[in-house]
């Protein structure tokens, strides 16, 4: 729930390296270490479930992955997706402090907002407005309202952009 936006609920679908299946299940102690976060935003009238071979791989490799779940009506916010995605890095980072979450000491500074198309140009005016976000990953970026390509040309963050001529 984010309290500077009206209590604001954000669902949302964390993944994450566990050495037992199921939900709730503790964090792997097979892995060693810290594990880096990826915030991934889906693309318009998607589901985050639509990306699970990017869930699968990542988490499978090492990293926590979380999928808001917000902005899927009609004519959603890009900018309220934007804000989701970066607040939902900065839970997990800020869940890493606490001795009560399965991510306390667990989760690495190194993070990426990631997503596809809606998902990804609100990912890229996530990154333009959240000093917290590390690096940005998209997919076939849409440019949002405001402006991902406007948001993109001031970023100087490591990032990847995959688009094709037809996209």
């Amino acid at each position: 729930i984010d309290s500077s936006r009206d209590n604001r609920k954000i669902r949302t679908e964390v993944y994450y390296p566990s050495d037992t299946a199921g939900k709730n299940a503790a964090i792997s102690e097979t892995f060693a270490g810290k594990f880096p976060v990826v915030c991934f935003g889906h693309g318009y009238q998607m589901s985050w479930n639509s990306y699970k071979y990017i869930r699968d791989s990542l988490v499978h490799h090492g990293f926590i992955i979380a999928f808001p779940k917000t902005e899927r009506e009609l004519f959603p916010s890009h900018m309220d997706f934007a804000v989701d995605i970066a607040f939902v890095l900065d839970e997990l980072l800020e869940s890493a402090k606490d001795p009560s979450s399965i991510f306390y000491n667990r989760v690495d500074s190194m993070n990426c907002a990631m997503g596809h198309s809606m998902g990804g140009g609100s990912a890229i005016l996530a990154a333009r407005f959240s000093s917290s976000i590390r690096s940005i990953a998209v997919l076939a970026p849409l440019n949002t309202r405001p402006s991902s390509i406007d948001a993109a040309s001031e970023l100087e963050i490591p990032s990847m952009i995959l688009a094709g001529k037809n996209d």
